[in-house]
C-alpha cells in the first residue's frame, strides 16, 4: 500500500462543509487593518506600514491554519475507528491486538490526520507568536525576538493595557491551551500522542538513575480527543482575536 495514493485534496466548499459548527469562529480569526486616521507623523506613518505588514501575515499564517484543519478534518471523517486501540485477547486467542477495528484504508486515514494535525498545532503556536509581534509594533516595545518573548511582551503590556493583559493571561491559563501545549511539546521532544508509545516505563531510583524497566501497554491518544483539543482552542482563538481588535 502506498500511502501517496490515498492523499486528499480539497475541493471548493470543502472549508466550510468540513469546519462544521467551527465555521463562524474561523471567520472571527482575521485581523482587520488599523484606521488611516491613525496615521500621523513621517515616523508613524512607517510604524503603521510594519504593522499592516504584520498583520497581514497573521492573515495569512491564518489562512494555511484554516486549510491544514480542513485536511485534517477530511481524514476524520473518512473514518478512524481507533477505540478500543487495543484489544485483549488478541486475534488468535493470545496477545495484544492493537487497532482491532482498523481497516486498511483507516491506517491511511490515520496516518494522513496525524500528518496534517501535527502540522496545525506548529501553525497554531505560530499565529500565537504573531498576535505578540503585532503587540510589540503597536505599542513600540524594545523586546528582542529570543525566548521567554511572549513574557516579557506581557509583562509590557500589564503596564500599558492592563484589560488586555489579564485577557492574554487568561488565555495561557484556560486547560484547553494547557493541554495543546502539552501535545505540542510531546510531538515536538517525545512522541506524537496520535501514535502508540513504547510501553516501556523506566523505574528509577532516588539518584535518577534507571533500576528496572518494564513493559506494558502503550500510551496513546484517541483522534476524537485530539480534535475536541483543536476544537476547543479554535474557540479560544477566535475570542481572543476579537479582544485584540479592540486595540489596533
Amino acid at each position: 500500500m502506498d500511502i501517496l495514493d490515498y492523499q486528499l485534496i480539497l475541493e471548493k466548499g470543502d472549508i466550510r462543509k468540513l469546519s462544521g459548527d467551527l465555521d463562524e469562529y474561523f471567520e472571527k480569526l482575521q485581523l482587520e487593518l488599523p484606521s488611516k486616521d491613525s496615521y500621523g507623523g513621517f515616523i508613524s506613518f512607517f510604524e503603521n506600514m510594519e504593522l499592516e505588514y504584520s498583520i497581514r501575515e497573521f492573515n495569512n499564517r491564518k489562512c494555511s491554519l484554516v486549510i491544514n484543519y480542513a485536511l485534517a478534518k477530511k481524514y476524520l471523517d473518512k473514518g478512524i475507528p481507533d477505540a478500543p486501540y487495543y484489544k485483549v485477547p488478541g486475534k488468535n486467542g493470545t496477545g495484544i491486538s492493537y487497532f482491532p477495528l482498523f481497516e486498511d484504508e483507516h491506517y491511511v486515514n490515520h496516518y494522513w490526520y496525524g500528518f496534517y494535525m501535527e502540522s496545525f498545532y506548529f501553525r497554531f503556536e505560530g499565529l500565537l507568536d504573531a498576535i505578540y509581534h503585532i503587540l510589540k509594533q503597536k505599542y513600540d516595545l524594545n523586546i528582542p525576538t529570543k525566548n521567554g518573548f511572549q513574557q516579557a511582551v506581557l509583562k509590557k503590556i500589564k503596564i500599558k493595557e492592563p484589560d488586555l493583559y489579564n485577557f492574554l493571561k487568561s488565555f495561557k491559563e484556560n486547560n484547553a491551551y494547557i493541554d495543546m501545549k502539552k501535545i505540542r511539546n510531546d510531538i515536538t521532544h517525545n512522541y506524537s500522542p496520535n501514535q502508540l508509545s513504547s510501553g516501556i516505563t523506566r523505574h528509577k531510583n532516588g539518584d535518577g538513575k534507571t533500576e528496572a524497566i518494564s513493559s506494558g501497554v502503550p500510551e496513546y491518544t484517541n483522534v476524537s480527543q485530539i480534535q475536541f483539543n483543536v476544537d476547543s482552542n479554535i474557540r479560544l482563538l477566535a475570542e481572543l482575536i476579537e479582544n485584540i481588535q479592540k486595540y489596533l
